[in-house]
């Protein structure tokens, strides 16, 4: 399973990273009670390779993207609101294109490495699935990367634990 593919290569990163003086800091992980009182809370089920992450990695930290990944616990409820709301995304968006709910069923999550804003997909037609707003660039795009959280997670580990 990827998730545990994941815990294994952040303890591999935390133990190479401590000779390099380098720190990754995590969240607390959940427990299966938080989740289930989170998403009852909030009226949403989140998509299980998220949900696992959760509980096994932990929520939020400095690992991924430019600033880290955005702890789910520290969301404010008008963002916890909006992740209950059905996206209504289903092809890249470009300027004059986005739908003024654009927003509606995403959780923004962290960013690339470029700073790019990344939003994993609550609920919609793909929960799971990974955005990427490039939107204030020449010719930038709402759009959907063909990849997961869990996969790009995995992928920025990888090239991290290699370099």
């Amino acid at each position: 399973m990827i998730i545990d593919r994941i815990v294994r290569k952040v303890e591999q990163l935390k133990q190479i990273s401590s000779t390099r003086g380098a720190q990754w800091q995590l969240g607390p992980v959940w427990s299966q009670q938080q989740l289930a009182a989170f998403e009852q809370n909030h009226h949403i089920t989140l998509p299980s390779e998220y949900a696992a992450f959760l509980q096994r990695v932990g929520d939020g930290g400095t690992l991924w993207g430019a600033y880290g990944i955005v702890s789910l616990a520290q969301a404010t409820s008008e963002e916890c609101d909006r992740c209950a709301k059905p996206s209504p995304l289903t092809q890249p968006c470009y300027n004059r294109s986005l739908p003024e709910t654009y927003l509606d069923g995403l959780f923004r999550i962290g960013t690339s490495d470029a700073g790019f804003p990344r939003y994993l997909m609550i609920t919609g037609n793909r929960p799971g699935s990974l955005w990427e707003d490039s939107l204030g660039y020449d010719n930038g795009a709402f759009e959907r990367l063909q990849t997961t959280f869990v996969e790009a997670l995995e992928k920025w580990l990888d090239n991290t634990i290699a370099s």
